[in-house]
């Protein structure tokens, strides 16, 4: 059997190399333009994908999160 001759820090750095690469996940944009990056954006993206325009997906994203307070509210 051949032994690999990896020292432990080319093992901390390949560790390290990898957490670095998890944590550069795409972050997206700012979809309903008040300069945060909420669930709403995500809902946005997500009606805009599935065929949505941007101001219905917009819309239907705010009915939501409105019903969504007001059932919190009761």
């Amino acid at each position: 059997m051949k032994k690999d001759k990896t020292t432990l820090s080319e093992i901390i750095d390949i560790i390290l190399e990898k957490k670095k690469r998890k944590k550069r996940k795409k972050k997206g944009k700012d979809q309903d333009g008040d300069g945060k990056r909420t669930f709403r954006d995500v809902m946005i993206s997500r009606f805009k994908a599935s065929g949505m325009s941007h101001e219905e997906a917009i819309e239907k994203a705010m009915k939501y999160e409105k019903m969504k307070y007001e059932i919190i509210r009761r």
